[in-house]
């Protein structure tokens, strides 16, 4: 994710944490931090569509947004938690 203004990775590690993330893995990169959790829980929707609660990605956005202005997120993907490695074995 990129932020249009300068912040450290404590700052982005606190906001995390107070979102119930306290496992977040923060990292910069150049002008952009690469945050790595658990799974984040999807949106839940009633029988006839209507959104009963939002996606915990959609909340963590809206927080850092709020707290640190415009955000920019680059890129979001699920990775398994156990994942093959080069030599054919296992990482996880």
């Amino acid at each position: 994710m990129g932020l249009l203004q300068p912040i450290d990775q404590g700052q982005l590690r606190q906001v995390f944490a107070e979102l119930g993330h306290a496992e977040a893995i923060v990292q910069r990169s150049e002008d952009a931090f690469l945050v790595r959790t658990v799974p984040l829980v999807v949106e839940e929707r009633d029988a006839t569509g209507d959104i009963v609660r939002p996606s915990e990605r959609q909340t963590v956005e809206q927080a850092l947004s709020q707290r640190f202005g415009a955000i920019e997120v680059l890129g979001f993907d699920w990775v398994a938690r156990r994942c093959s490695v080069p030599d054919g074995g296992a990482y996880g």
